[in-house]
Parts: C-alpha cells; structure tokens; sequence
C-alpha cells in the first residue's frame, strides 16, 4: 500500500466562536466527534482573514492509514455537531485532512514516536541567529517543554514554546 500523502475534504458550515482562538470546550467537541468516527484528532488550525474563516481539522488513525472516506465522514459528523450546537451563526469554511507524510506537530508528545527522523523547525525567535532549523530529532523532553535537535552534529535544545511550526521533513 502506497503512503497517504494527504487531501481535504472542503465544505460550507455556521459556527458559533471566532475561529481565531478555539475555546477548550469546542476542541474537546471536535475531539469526541473525530473519536466517534473512528479517528483521532491531530490538530486544529483556525484562521480569519476579514469575512474569510477557515477551520482546518487533521485527523489520523493508530493502525491504519486515514483515507478520503475518513475525511468525508468526519466532515460531516463535524457538520452536523455544528449545526446543533450553533446559536450565533458565523459563516466558515471547514477543511478535513490527514496530516499527510510531512506531518506538522502540534504537541511535544505526538514527536515522541519520531525520534531519529528529520524535521524542520521554524521559531517565532532566533536561538543562535537562525529562526529556522533542518536536523534530526534527538530527544523530546516533555518535563521541560523542549525538543532537541541534531544539527550539522551540534545537538540544538529548542524550548517548545518558541516553535511556531515543526513539520517531518521528507527526502522523496
């Protein structure tokens, strides 16, 4: 079987909050739904740009490989959840994906499997003049929020909280 590289599933929806700053009690909803479809939730990304919203939903299996039907069918178990729980309608636009082969981190504990892989790793900040980093990921302390990387064979310690993306690199 070939790897999923990753698609989405696009449709029109009314949501309650602004999709800039997902409450916790949304993503908790969000979660049970993904879970409810035999998924489980990858990360959420939102974003508004005037009257443009956009809600981005990842979605990933433990031992299977997610699928456009997966996409399709969290989609709309999402879309329904939605509509009963809306009461001040915004218009959205929600996107349904895997996280593809060059996945993004959302958390230090989803890296955990990863060790010994390449990734590339953007900050909000410099650490040692560069804002972004390509190396191999060494160690994921999650007691102290940091990632470690091997860069150019210097080990690199990143504090998690300065990570604004951190994406598996791939060599096709």
């Amino acid at each position: 079987m070939k790897p999923f590289k990753g698609f989405f599933c696009f449709c029109r929806h009314f949501l309650i909050i602004l999709l800039v700053s997902l409450n916790e009690e949304t993503r908790t909803l969000i979660e049970e739904a993904t879970n409810a479809m035999g998924c489980l939730l990858w990360g959420i990304e939102s974003a508004s740009n005037g009257k443009n919203r956009l809600l981005r939903i990842y979605i990933d299996k433990v031992n299977a490989e997610v699928d456009v039907d997966d996409c399709a069918n969290v989609s709309r178990q999402l879309d329904l959840m939605f509509e009963v729980q809306n009461t001040t309608p915004r218009e959205y636009t929600l996107e349904v994906s895997s996280p593809g082969l060059d996945r993004k981190f959302f958390s230090l504990e989803q890296m955990q499997p990863y060790l010994k892989k390449k990734l590339v790793v953007k900050l909000y900040m410099a650490i040692a003049g560069q804002k972004r980093f390509k190396g191999v990921l060494n160690q994921v302390n999650v007691d102290k929020a940091s990632l470690e990387l091997k860069v150019q064979n210097e080990l690199i310690v990143i504090p998690f909280a300065s990570v604004q993306q951190a994406r598996l690199q791939i060599d096709l």
